[in-house]
C-alpha cells in the first residue's frame, strides 16, 4: 500500500488476472453496490473482528462474503 497525504480518504486498489479464482472479487464488489444493507452489515463485520487476530479478522469477513454470495445467487 501507499500512503499519501494529498487526499483526505483512504483509497485501496485490488487488482485481479481476469478469468482467475479471484473473480469472486467482483461479484461481492457488485453486491455491495446493489445493497447498502449489505455493506453496514460488512462493515459492522470488520469493526466486530477488529481487535482480533489477522487470522480470525480475515476468517469472518470471509464468511461473511461467502455467506454474501451464496444469497446472491439463489436470488
Amino acid at each position: 500500500m501507499l500512503i499519501t497525504d494529498k487526499y483526505n480518504y483512504d483509497v485501496a486498489i485490488q487488482l485481479i488476472v481476469k478469468g482467475s479464482e479471484f473473480e469472486g472479487f467482483i461479484e461481492f464488489r457488485d453486491a455491495l453496490i446493489a445493497d447498502f444493507r449489505l455493506v453496514e452489515e460488512y462493515n459492522n463485520i470488520k469493526a466486530l473482528y477488529s481487535n482480533c487476530s489477522d487470522e480470525e479478522y480475515r476468517l469472518n469477513k470471509s464468511r461473511f462474503i461467502l455467506k454474501a454470495l451464496k444469497e446472491k445467487a439463489t436470488c
